[in-house]
């Protein structure tokens, strides 16, 4: 007999199809992710350790053994002509407590540059964790240097139909 009638018993097969449900999902949401090119983060505001997805590491360019997961190893990829950028646009999104939104260039592993697009928000600390900022990253470099591509092929052309010309 149940103590507190209020209170259903534990039903375990139910528990069992809620799991498998939640995993289902994740692994959904994980797939979905990918196919977008859209990795995940996130930065433990106490400790500095920073987590990230495989598709992170893929952006990147680096190795998860290799990687130190700390937000200096992190901060090392951003260009240089970026860095003092982004880092104001973290103050500053930890200073409203609020959303991050950048675009901004970082150097790969293999020293090619990319342009990503973080996008992260606040968390503030909970019973079981302390601060967090959880994100996410895209690279748009080819969004990002189309329009460079296209002047430049349209100028080629221009030159290409003047000489037909003459």
């Amino acid at each position: 007999m149940n103590p507190r009638a209020d209170v259903p018993a534990p039903d375990p097969v139910h528990d069992l199809d809620e799991l498998r449900r939640q995993a289902r999902e994740a692994e959904q949401l994980r797939a979905s992710l990918e196919i977008a090119g859209v990795g995940r983060w996130d930065l433990d505001l106490r400790t500095g350790h920073m987590t990230w997805s495989a598709e992170v590491h893929r952006i990147f360019g680096t190795v998860p053994a290799q990687f130190s997961e700390t937000f200096e190893s992190f901060t090392a990829f951003i260009h240089p002509d970026d860095r003092a950028m982004m880092l104001a646009a973290q103050e500053h999104t930890l200073a409203d407590r609020g959303d991050l939104d950048v675009i901004h260039r970082i150097l790969r592993a293999d020293g090619t540059i990319a342009h990503v697009h973080e996008r992260a928000r606040f968390f503030p600390a909970r019973e079981d964790r302390g601060p967090i900022l959880a994100g996410t990253v895209q690279d748009v470099t080819r969004e990002v240097e189309a329009p460079g591509i296209l002047a430049a092929t349209e100028a080629r052309f221009r030159e290409i139909t003047e000489t037909i010309d003459d």
